[in-house]
């Protein structure tokens, strides 16, 4: 497939009118990788390294693992679609870390793209976690709590689950949350 009917069609699908991020502002260390449309709103195509998509692969996180399974798999003119442009570890200082320019490097000489949909995926719509999580665990969504795109705080609420309305009721949301991802 063209990339650029593949991106038109995520576009279309996923990112519209409001929809904003401020990944971009963290990454000026890569900023000859990225796209000029990510340079402004940090979401959509990230790195666009190919003409041409026959594999796509994805993650939550860019992850050095992730890039180099990609990278020694052989694989070419391909996308790795992510949740989030930064990798992600809460044992570092500063929890946000960028992309390995090395590895980044090599998915342009192998014609892999990027392109992420954080704040697509997790504002309130039809495919965002929020919704997915609420469908899994049988609790109706009255509407949206918030729009997603906040200064960054401890706590962040997606939105307002009308069917819990007392403290047992909580605590069988969380004993299905516990359940779906087999926490034990």
């Amino acid at each position: 497939m063209k990339s650029a009917e593949l991106y038109n069609h995520l576009e279309r699908d996923f990112i519209f009118e409001g929809l904003r991020d401020d990944w971009a502002r963290y990454m000026n260390d890569l900023d000859g990788y990225l796209s000029e449309n990510f340079k402004k709103r940090s979401m959509g195509l990230v790195c666009d390294f190919t003409d041409e998509i026959k594999k796509v692969y994805s993650a939550v996180f860019p992850s050095d693992q992730v890039i180099k399974k990609i990278i020694n798999d052989g694989i070419t003119d391909a996308m790795l679609f992510l949740h989030h442009p930064s990798i992600w570890d809460i044992r570092r200082p500063k929890p946000f870390y960028q992309m390995n320019e090395a590895l980044l490097e090599k998915f342009r000489q192998n014609r892999i793209s990027i392109y992420n949909l954080h704040v697509p995926l997790d504002n309130f719509s039809e495919y965002s976690t929020s919704k997915t999580l609420a469908d899994a665990l049988g609790i109706e969504i009255e509407k949206p709590f918030m729009s997603l795109f906040l200064e960054f705080t401890q706590e962040h609420v997606f939105f307002i689950l009308k069917n819990i309305q007392t403290p047992i009721q909580m605590n069988v949301y969380w004993y299905r949350v516990w359940m779906i991802c087999a926490l034990t």
